[in-house]
């Protein structure tokens, strides 16, 4: 894994939920991590995240036979997904059993992509359910992408109540998994390109949510069923 220099890099200071949302995509998606510690390099996986330790397992694929790794020493993680690529430096928080290197998750992270955490295209199987933002108590609206911070979502006005600043409930409905409740704030809404011709019900406007009260276990849950679910979105 050899990083292009001509790729400009910037860094980017991560709220723990960033941090938790962006890890869980690389433990699903990236088989190939390299880590350096004292001088050593070894490429090997994530494991997810564990949230009540705020750690990161890393597992190398071979043996350093390094006995004197210890709590505090400095490590350096080097990863890439499609054209992105990623790095940050962190402490070693323990050794597993298992051979792990339990990383504290860290707070700033660089990057050539302009995201952290990745947003998906959805399929048609999952719904969104509104609650108590229209004319009806529970709503579905139609999902154009989502991430593991915050969707966009289709909707008609006039019976769907989305407004910017408003507050809202929620659940996602993925097959195979339960409900899952949300609280979201809609950040900003727009008007979607019309023919000529709508017909009533269609929906006619755009809203970006972000997720509100939701916690890193749940963070770290939907980015996985993302990761392992979605179609990567591309493009800003």
């Amino acid at each position: 894994m050899v990083r292009n220099l001509s790729t400009p890099m910037c860094s980017t200071e991560l709220t723990e939920v960033a941090a938790v949302s962006h890890l869980a995509f690389v433990a699903a998606q990236v088989d190939r991590v390299c880590g350096e510690i004292m001088g050593e390099v070894v490429f090997g996986r994530f494991d997810m995240p564990d949230i009540k330790q705020m750690i990161v397992p890393f597992h190398p694929v071979r043996d350093l036979g390094l006995p004197y790794l210890a709590t505090g020493d400095g490590v350096r993680m080097r990863y890439s997904h499609g054209d992105g690529q990623f790095s940050f430096s962190t402490t070693l928080h323990s050794v597993g059993e298992n051979g792990s290197w339990n990383l504290l998750i860290p707070v700033v992270v660089e990057h050539s992509e302009r995201r952290l955490v990745s947003r998906y295209q959805v399929p048609d199987t999952w719904d969104l359910v509104l609650k108590n933002v229209g004319a009806f108590d529970r709503q579905t609206v139609r999902l154009v992408d989502m991430s593991a911070a915050g969707f966009a979502v289709m909707f008609d006005p006039i019976g769907v109540h989305l407004t910017e600043g408003r507050t809202f409930s929620a659940e996602l409905h993925v097959p195979g998994h339960k409900p899952m409740p949300l609280r979201a704030r809609v950040k900003v809404v727009q008007p979607l390109e019309q023919t000529a011709f709508v017909e009533s019900g269609e929906p006619t406007h755009l809203a970006g949510c972000e997720l509100v009260g939701f916690g890193l276990v749940h963070h770290a849950e939907l980015a996985a069923i993302l990761a392992h679910r979605g179609q990567l979105r591309t493009g800003s």
